[in-house]
């Protein structure tokens, strides 16, 4: 009797023949607490994770204080986002693309140029902070801290590096530590560089998906759908990871 397959698409085989199965099987989110060896490596774009919904947290201490002044599940006002739209001007395409769409939504914003200091507390202090620009924007706070504001914002970083950590004796830090310490329950960004156009589409697939479905389905579990969009599914497609609290959905404001 064979007990081990013979190659890795027997394996694969066998996971389906078995997966019918257990049609009900359904999991929590799974919280990941890497070290700086590990939190580089796209997790969330492994096969085995397609249909699990991940989100990264600085430590397990941290996730316990968070949700010591939160309760789950966040509901967030979609109405109340705040974006800011190719804020050095030099994304005409973005531009052009999400314009419209943002417009449509009666969502506030500024759009190519860069924003005030001002502007930037306000998209901080929203339900929903929408970034379309290079990078994570926080260049534009002019010398001040992400810490130095009572943040609430779930934050939409769609930017080359805005999820990236960086790394000194001391630990580890980076953008989306800085928006969770200063209050944000969630941080959507990418582990590196992008094109821009994979990037557009992710990010239309999964602001669309969100606007129509997120009083039922949470933010974090529409991103391996959203992945999907993109053409370079295992470059671009693989780069967005989620920080923070899992269970983000919008709020039903039509009542």
């Amino acid at each position: 009797m064979e007990l081990i397959p013979e190659s890795d698409d027997t394996v694969l085989s066998l996971i389906h023949e078995l997966a019918p199965a257990n049609p009900c099987l359904s999991r929590h989110p799974v919280l990941l607490t890497l070290d700086k060896g590990t939190d580089t490596l796209p997790w969330e774009a492994c096969y085995s994770y397609k249909q699990q919904s991940i989100t990264r947290i600085p430590s397990l201490h941290f996730a316990l204080s968070v949700l010591a002044i939160r309760s789950l599940p966040v509901r967030v006002d979609q109405s109340d986002t705040f974006y800011i739209l190719n804020p050095t001007n030099n994304l005409p395409a973005t531009q052009s693309l999400f314009e419209p769409w943002l417009s449509q939504q009666c969502w506030k914003g500024v759009a190519a140029k860069p924003p005030t200091v001002t502007e930037y507390e306000t998209a901080l202090t929203s339900d929903v902070f929408l970034f379309l620009g290079h990078g994570s924007g926080k260049e534009f706070l002019k010398g001040r801290s992400i810490q130095d504001f009572d943040s609430k914002a779930v934050a939409l970083l769609m930017g080359c590096n805005s999820g990236r950590i960086k790394h000194s004796p001391l630990g580890g830090m980076g953008v989306p530590f800085e928006y969770l310490l200063s209050g944000c329950p969630a941080v959507l960004g990418y582990l590196w560089n992008i094109t821009d156009r994979d990037c557009d589409r992710f990010t239309k697939r999964l602001l669309e998906l969100w606007v129509s479905k997120g009083e039922e389905v949470s933010l974090l579990s529409l991103m391996n759908i959203s992945r999907e969009a993109c053409k370079l599914k295992h470059l671009v497609g693989a780069a967005p990871i989620h920080y923070g609290l899992p269970n983000i959905f919008s709020s039903d404001t039509s009542s």
